[in-house]
């Protein structure tokens, strides 16, 4: 699957959002949890990320934000079909800080063959420019 980097810097925010000092966030496999007979609850950020990316992609690039050490997961078994995530790790709150402007998300979205540290790094350098602008340095 192609690596895609608003859906990263989406999932970033969510993790943000929904979680602090004693709640984490979490994203269910909604076709395992139905075909074991869970009745877990959903939690509603997990229904409008599924909508707008789907929830293979979703999933795929939580999984990636895990090994890139954007996020910190609890420790399940990949083959759980409940993704905790704890917190966003220093690297992931850089990220999202650095990408929250969504026009700098959707430049650096364009890098198509950039790897993850190239992207962070332009991800930076736009972000530093747009506050020197906002701040009227040179």
């Amino acid at each position: 699957m192609r690596l895609d980097i608003l859906c990263i810097r989406d999932i970033l925010l969510c993790v943000e959002e929904h979680t602090d000092y004693r709640c984490a966030a979490k994203f269910i496999d909604l076709e395992i949890c139905s075909s074991i007979g869970g009745a877990t609850k959903v939690p509603e950020y997990n229904h409008a990320l599924y909508n707008k990316y789907g929830m293979d992609k979703v999933l795929y690039h939580i999984n990636y934000c895990i090994d890139a050490g954007l996020v910190l997961a609890a420790e399940t078994e990949r083959s759980s079909y409940i993704f905790t995530i704890v917190d966003l790790t220093p690297l992931g709150h850089d990220m999202v800080n650095d990408m929250r402007d969504y026009t700098i998300a959707e430049r650096i979205s364009n890098l198509k063959s950039a790897s993850l540290p190239v992207l962070l790094h332009v991800a930076k350098e736009l972000s530093s420019s747009a506050v020197k602008n906002f701040l009227g340095l040179p």
